[in-house]
């Protein structure tokens, strides 16, 4: 009894320790992500000649510099080799100083077969898992213009809240918020953007990896005609 209570606690510690490390790792990349926009946002604002993207022929351009963002809404493909999730989002992408935030809801359009370890009963039984999640997430783009596009790189974070159940019982998902690094590629132009990314989202189920891509389509809601650059 003595040996199990000591490695329940060692146990313990190291879970823990584990959780620690976790919240800590979140806001250092949060930190570092926000230092790197607010870096860009100096680096723009001290630079005497922008880059801009010359407007087709035939076209006014003089007049177009009216909204610093641009609104948009999607559509996500979240998946790996054992597990898809769909869903939608909407969200603003600021265009001086190549930063968005988007909101967005995922689902899993079929359930899926998990191990579930019972506490009570200490058995493992097989459910058929049914999750959605809700996030925020903020990015930071780093682009190259090419013709009348964008196209280039970006990092960002996510913070998302899951929640769901088991078919044909009555226990539910864990209501947990989870931490999502995220990095990926991008082309974008003024109506359309097209984006592939790895996430690394653990939802602390076992058979399901942490490791994932995204495809994602953005359409620009068209209020004024402004430049990319």
């Amino acid at each position: 009894m003595i040996t199990d209570y000591g490695l329940w606690i060692t146990d313990l510690h190291l879970l823990s320790l584990h959780s620690v490390y976790r919240i800590y790792m979140r806001y250092i990349i949060i930190i570092l992500l926000c230092c790197i926009c607010v870096q860009s946002m100096y680096s723009q604002l001290n630079y005497k000649h922008p880059i801009r993207i010359t407007s087709p022929k035939g076209t006014n351009s003089t007049n177009n510099l009216l909204l610093p963002y641009l609104f948009s809404t999607g559509l996500d493909c979240n998946f790996n080799a054992d597990d898809i999730m769909l869903g939608c989002s909407a969200g603003i992408m600021e265009r001086n100083f190549r930063t968005g935030l988007f909101l967005g809801f995922d689902t899993r359009p079929v359930a899926k077969d998990v191990l579930y370890d019972d506490p009570i009963s200490a058995y493992t039984y097989l459910y058929r898992e049914q999750r959605s999640i809700v996030y925020a997430s903020l990015e930071k783009r780093f682009a190259i213009g090419v013709n009348l596009a964008l196209i280039g790189i970006f990092v960002g974070v996510k913070e998302l809240y899951t929640f769901g159940g088991y078919k044909k019982t009555d226990i539910k998902v864990p209501d947990v918020f989870i931490f999502t690094p995220q990095a990926g590629l991008f082309w974008m132009n003024l109506d359309v953007a097209f984006r592939i990314n790895y996430e690394y989202l653990d939802f602390y189920t076992p058979g399901v990896p942490e490791h994932r891509l995204n495809f994602s389509f953005l359409y620009f809601i068209p209020f004024k005609e402004v430049p990319l650059f």
